[in-house]
């Protein structure tokens, strides 16, 4: 019965230890897509920026 109970341990603790490691794995994905998301929408808020002093310029231009 011990062996038992240690086998199913032993398996609960693999469990635990690949669940934990895909969980890693899953935070890192994530965290990757959200620095690629801040990225981005720090590009466009660099592109508006100039677009809206380009249309500024035009404007004092005429």
């Amino acid at each position: 019965a011990d062996a038992d109970t240690w086998f199913e341990r032993q398996q609960q603790e693999d469990e635990m230890q690949r669940l934990q490691a895909k969980n890693r794995a899953t935070m890192q994905v994530v965290e990757k897509l959200h620095r690629k998301k801040l990225h981005k929408s720090e590009k466009v808020k660099k592109m508006m920026t100039v677009g809206a002093r380009m249309i500024q310029w035009q404007s004092q231009k005429h």
